[in-house]
């Protein structure tokens, strides 16, 4: 955002965005509106509230969020994005090596973390070469900071061909997204039903996840815990990988059944 830093763009943001999306407006200065989390016709009262085709707008959101794994509807913002002349703003850095990319035509600009499925440091911007020219030449951030070490881009080459071809991989994680799902629907909590990779089960107070938390990693079953101010409510969050087993899932709900 700190090309667009003097500009008189305007930023409509998700309710549920990543932190470091917050921060990067908040550091920018420009106007952000925020709607409300995945609801497009929301979206849509507020950008019809600046008509003006002379002040540009930016529409920014996770392609998969971070806390609940909620998976946004991409086709929808690219709707909204040609009917307002918008600029839109895909961070895919929790579905990266996931998700089909013939998922993102119509996205003007991909920005994502290689420190997940990539396994490394750092982050990758896809765009035209005009805003990659802007980046390079106006983007304080990048203008000053160090490059990466040789051995890390390395590392992120080669995981990527893996990622490239890992068809196999993304098959077998859908597949357990799917049965995780089903065994959620026995418990009777508040969870997502979304397929992404990332699974959350909410709690009403701080105590009861709290317990089960600590249960968990006595049976040696790692979540992450969250709780207020990063949620409204405490949740645990599981993130399923291709290493994972439908045994593993099943002893996970026998550990929450146990508890229940």
């Amino acid at each position: 955002f700190n090309i667009f830093k003097n500009t008189n763009c305007v930023v409509f943001s998700d309710q549920e965005n990543h932190a470091s999306i917050i921060d990067g407006i908040k550091l920018s200065g420009l106007e952000k509106v925020i709607y409300k989390h995945l609801d497009i016709a929301d979206l849509e009262k507020r950008l019809e509230k600046y008509p003006n085709q002379n002040i540009p707008k930016i529409i920014i959101s996770d392609s998969v969020f971070s806390t609940n794994g909620d998976v946004v509807d991409i086709g929808q913002l690219v709707s909204l994005k040609h009917k307002y002349n918008a600029t839109l703003i895909l961070d895919v850095s929790h579905s990266f090596g996931i998700e089909n990319y013939s998922n993102y035509q119509g996205v003007d600009i991909l920005t994502s973390s290689l420190s997940k499925a990539c396994g490394a440091y750092g982050g990758v911007i896809l765009s035209s070469n005009d805003v990659k020219d802007m980046l390079i030449n106006h983007g304080r951030p990048l203008i000053y900071s160090s490059s990466l070490p040789i051995y890390n881009l390395y590392f992120i080459k080669r995981n990527i061909e893996k990622l490239i071809n890992a068809d196999d991989r993304r098959t077998k994680l859908n597949s357990l997204s799917k049965y995780f799902n089903q065994k959620l629907k026995a418990l009777n909590v508040n969870y997502n039903s979304s397929n992404s990779p990332i699974k959350f089960i909410e709690f009403d107070d701080i105590e009861a996840a709290e317990n089960i938390h600590q249960t968990l990693l006595k049976h040696h079953v790692f979540t992450s815990y969250l709780r207020y101010p990063t949620v409204t409510k405490p949740m645990l969050r599981i993130s399923l990988s291709y290493f994972h087993t439908e045994q593993d899932i099943d002893r996970l709900f026998e550990i929450l059944h146990q508890e229940d």
